[in-house]
């Protein structure tokens, strides 16, 4: 008889990182054709289609997380094993994550936040949970987990659209708890071969270089402002990622997003018109290879205000949490310096 052991529900969800749903209910074992956000996805067609009574109906086109948690299961266990490790009955609720997460509980299964989590654990998001992932790391400060319908970005993000990697502080409010199936304990491995002539590929932290247009002129990179000279374009690039960046315009209104880096492209090299700038707002993507071996990075950024000798507080990301704006800057002061670093 197979074991349940908890490395092949990992295995599985770790190959689905990257999977993205689909515009229409087409290409949907591709992981990226015909991406959109109408919640179509190969995960709920799998169920609809061939176990038709693990759920109480039809549910492609439909938040997908907790789907995707128990397609992970069913793909890794089978279909009678991995409905009992989930605490499932036959027609189930379970699509739902407030229901899933009850299912756990009355099985006396399930763990809050102020608990241990383990490799996993199925987390569940909210006081009445409304989003839910996998744990596939635990460390003194961090659960990190495998997310269906979720992105990139940093915080609990529910109908993001795609399967990602994430991670959150173990005392996150918003971690509701965790459901703990039952797995067989993992046997004992050898010790693995290691080639000593070949060095492990060393991960570097990200960094961030920006330019500021004032007066007509570029600055040199990096070089902040001009006192009480109004800054009317931004540049930002990143050593590793993605980053897209806009700024509101004294007087107007917020410009288009951007992602390049070229003083020349006034279509996507650079944010902003020639006019005063009042507020810009930054959000960068952690690359996968850094967030496994380094954790989430976000954007830290601040402006200061023409007139002032102090800046404002810093904003991350495009965060409204924790009396941040969304944004560096307020409305109707143009600003005249600006900071960007990458940070944890």
């Amino acid at each position: 008889m197979s074991k349940n052991y908890v490395s092949k529900v990992i295995n599985v969800a770790t190959k689905e990182v990257g999977y993205l749903e689909k515009a229409t209910n087409s290409q949907l074992d591709s992981k990226t054709a015909n991406a959109g956000y109408n919640n179509w996805n190969k995960y709920a067609e799998f169920f609809d289609k061939k176990h038709s009574d693990f759920y109480n109906g039809g549910k492609n086109g439909f938040h997908w997380c907790d789907i995707f948690v128990d397609w992970c299961f069913v793909t890794a266990y089978g279909y009678e094993e991995g409905r009992k490790l989930l605490c499932q009955p036959l027609h189930s609720t379970g699509a739902g994550c407030s229901y899933s997460a009850q299912f756990y509980k009355n099985k006396g299964q399930f763990h809050y936040r102020n608990e241990t989590p383990k490799v996993g654990d199925q987390i569940f998001f909210g006081s009445d949970p409304y989003h839910t992932g996998l744990v596939y790391k635990v460390d003194s400060t961090y659960v990190y987990t495998i997310e269906g319908n979720t992105s990139s970005n940093s915080g609990v993000i529910a109908n993001g659209g795609c399967v990602a990697k994430k991670q959150y502080y173990r005392t996150y409010s918003e971690i509701h708890g965790y459901g703990r199936p039952k797995y067989d304990a993992e046997p004992k491995s050898s010790t693995p071969t290691t080639n000593t002539n070949q060095k492990a590929k060393k991960v570097t932290a990200p960094t961030v270089t920006f330019k500021v247009r004032t007066g007509g002129k570029w600055l040199s990179e990096k070089a902040v402002g001009k006192e009480n000279k109004a800054i009317t374009d931004i540049a930002i690039k990143v050593s590793k990622g993605s980053v897209k960046y806009r700024v509101h315009v004294k007087g107007g209104g917020w410009l288009p997003y951007v992602t390049g880096y070229n003083t020349k492209d006034a279509n996507n090299g650079y944010a902003g018109n020639g006019k005063a700038i009042d507020a810009i707002e930054v959000i960068y993507k952690t690359p996968s290879d850094i967030t496994n071996s380094l954790g989430y990075y976000k954007a830290k950024y601040r402006v200061s205000p023409i007139g002032s000798t102090s800046y404002y507080s810093y904003q991350y990301d495009n965060e409204k949490s924790n009396k941040q704006d969304g944004y560096a800057g307020a409305i109707g002061k143009s600003i005249d310096k600006f900071e960007i670093v990458l940070s944890k």
